[in-house]
């Protein structure tokens, strides 16, 4: 098991940074490659009103 606490000085440990992932990116891969899945994402993430996607002013809709 590799981890940062010394126990294996040849351990490899992998940060998120090391991995490129962000949220954002992951978003973009569903919006060009899964349209289903990003669009019933978006209709269980989203906050609406009568049907209409709603943004709030002080928490901005989130990626996902």
């Amino acid at each position: 098991r590799a981890s940062t606490n010394g126990k294996d000085p040849n351990a490899w440990v992998v940060s998120w940074e090391d991995t490129h992932f962000t949220i954002e990116g992951l978003a973009q891969k569903y919006v060009t490659n899964a349209e289903l899945v990003w669009y019933l994402t978006e209709c269980m993430a989203a906050p609406r009103k009568k049907g209409v996607v709603v943004i709030r002013k002080r928490r901005p809709h989130p990626a996902v």
